[in-house]
């Protein structure tokens, strides 16, 4: 008996292609659904980051500037939290390493953003170490301690913290625009013999005791964070009965004596990776200002976030 064996028709095989056809465009959908949304994902991660590791770091040091110094913050001070001005500021006068390009600034250059704005701004701070404490780049300051002041007599007394001033600033590595914060450190007193410069640490910079002399300030500083678009600073002054808030350039048109109360900081930052499903040439709000992406910064997932900080160690008096 001879057994006969039948195998597709024409049809049967049009629809088996078919129908695996079917299969196939769902797995790459289901392929292609899941890389946008795990790229999204990534984007938000790393923008999360910057917000969280990065913004919220700054606001914890810049609500201590002023912190045993002036009760007044009167920008170009030497004994101010926040320092500014120009040529002619009594800080650059009375502290010894300090120019006028490292204090507060704003459009610093188109290399420093990549918006059409003027350029990324620049935030200096001051305030004494209530503590033994790192400062923004990982080294050790001295709070309070004892020691010998140049006093007659010399006699063994305390001494007070010394003085951390940072600098948060905008620089271009390759491609990549991060925001970074250079810090030091200077005594107000002449200190003949500091107790503190005898503890076991290699971070603890000695030699740290001539009056108003700022120690490692001035070069690139640590990273804060990476992938940025632009950084805006604002200086909140006493208004009547509110609050103005005005660029650091607008400030130094102001009376020598007006006082800043509050910080507002500005952050656009972008993921680490591209997506096609953020816009073209985007228009953003910073701080009140419009700014459109430059056309060479490609499609990136962007968030602008934003934060007041008030100044606790300002009365805001003039």
């Amino acid at each position: 008996m001879i057994n006969k064996q039948q195998g597709f028709t024409l049809i049967e095989l049009m629809i088996s292609l078919v129908l695996a056809l079917l299969i196939i465009a769902a797995v790459v959908q289901v392929y292609v659904i899941s890389v946008r949304t795990a790229t999204v994902q990534e984007a938000g991660s790393s923008i999360l980051d910057a917000n969280v590791f990065g913004l919220q770091h700054i606001e914890n040091n810049i609500r201590m500037a002023g912190l045993g110094l002036s009760e007044v913050s009167r920008a170009s001070a030497v004994d101010s939290g926040v320092l500014a001005g120009d040529a002619n500021a009594e800080a650059v006068g009375a502290l010894r390493n300090l120019t006028t390009n490292l204090l507060s600034r704003d459009a610093l250059g188109a290399t420093t953003t990549n918006t059409n704005g003027g350029g990324s701004d620049q935030l200096t701070i001051q305030y004494r170490a209530p503590v033994n404490m790192r400062d923004c780049e990982g080294n050790l300051v001295l709070g309070p301690r004892t020691g010998v002041l140049e006093m007659s007599g010399n006699p063994v007394g305390p001494i007070d913290g010394q003085i951390i001033i940072e600098r948060y600033f905008v620089r271009a590595n390759g491609d990549t625009l991060e925001l970074r914060c250079d810090a030091g450190l200077y005594v107000s007193d002449v200190i003949v013999e500091d107790g503190g410069q005898g503890t076991a640490d290699a971070t603890i910079l000695t030699g740290a005791a001539r009056q108003n002399n700022i120690h490692r300030f001035g070069d690139d500083g640590a990273l804060i964070v990476s992938g940025i678009d632009d950084f805006q600073v604002r200086f909140g002054v006493a208004n009547g009965n509110g609050i103005r808030y005005v660029t650091p350039t607008e400030y130094n048109g102001m009376g020598a004596n007006t006082a800043i109360i509050a910080i507002q900081l500005g952050l656009l930052t972008k993921g680490s990776v591209s997506s096609i499903d953020a816009p073209q040439n985007p228009t953003y709000t910073i701080l009140g200002n419009q700014v459109r992406m430059k056309a060479d910064q490609g499609r990136f997932i962007r968030r602008v976030y934003e934060t007041n900080i008030m100044l606790r160690n300002s009365r805001g008096r003039s």
